[in-house]
């Protein structure tokens, strides 16, 4: 008997370690914390029990209640969440003339950002989200927050041409020769977005937001380069930045 106790407490541990292993991966820390309390009490009454049918009926009398408030509880964590996203990013992109219903904008960006986990580097992913919620530090979106340079913004960083603003470096022909090198176009606040068709693709849209990253940096680099210090030259800012984006 004691015996078969040991066998099916080790069966019954190798188990847990395995599911709350599969809970994390697919649901993350905070829903497996919860289950590893719940099978915490289940041992704890097992082994105070002394019953090895308990190691066995326990476990598996729980799992249903388990397996159901795992899932009650993703799925109203996840509708939160993404109502809660989906209503910021709606806020930012009501200000920009899509051509499409905003809704379906919406929803597009959504998509975007979900087929882009694990397949960018976190710092990419954290620029198209900055993208889609207008959250450039631009001269145009900070001009505001200082009186004293209220309505001042500084010209385009990369053309000189333009303002420092997401809707010029939509229309940027420096941007857009950039977006060039990689394969993919952007002639527009809507491309510039990823939101067109064409971006469904996987690999376009992780080269484009490899460009909107790879802009990001540059631009950050120029804008706080020291006044007394020596102009930077943007041919060599684009080369060194271009030999630090992945390999395709």
């Amino acid at each position: 008997m004691c015996t078969s106790t040991s066998l099916v407490r080790f069966a019954c541990q190798l188990l847990s370690e395995r599911y709350l292993q599969d809970v994390y991966n697919n649901y993350g820390g905070r829903v497996m914390n919860t289950c590893l309390s719940v099978n915490i009490h289940i041992y704890i009454y097992a082994e105070r029990e002394r019953d090895w049918f308990g190691y066995l009926f326990i476990p598996l009398s729980l799992s249903i209640y388990i397996y159901t408030y795992i899932h009650i509880y993703v799925y109203i964590y996840r509708e939160r969440e993404r109502g809660s996203l989906s209503t910021t990013i709606r806020a930012r992109l009501e200000r920009f003339r899509l051509g499409i219903p905003i809704g379906h904008a919406v929803a597009r960006a959504v998509n975007r950002l979900n087929s882009l986990r694990g397949q960018v580097k976190p710092s990419a992913h954290g620029v198209f989200i900055k993208t889609l919620l207008n959250g450039w530090p631009t001269s145009r979106r900070m001009r505001t927050t200082r009186a004293d340079i209220r309505h001042e913004t500084i010209s385009c960083p990369f053309c000189n041409c333009g303002e420092d603003s997401l809707e010029h470096f939509a229309h940027c022909k420096w941007c857009q020769d950039v977006f060039a090198q990689f394969h993919v176009s952007c002639h527009s606040m809507f491309e510039f977005l990823c939101l067109e068709t064409a971006c469904s693709e996987a690999g376009y849209l992780r080269s484009k937001v490899k460009v909107l990253s790879l802009l990001f940096t540059i631009r950050a680099a120029i804008v706080h380069n020291p006044s007394s210090a020596l102009p930077l030259n943007l041919s060599i800012l684009l080369r060194t930045a271009l030999s630090t984006v992945d390999p395709y």
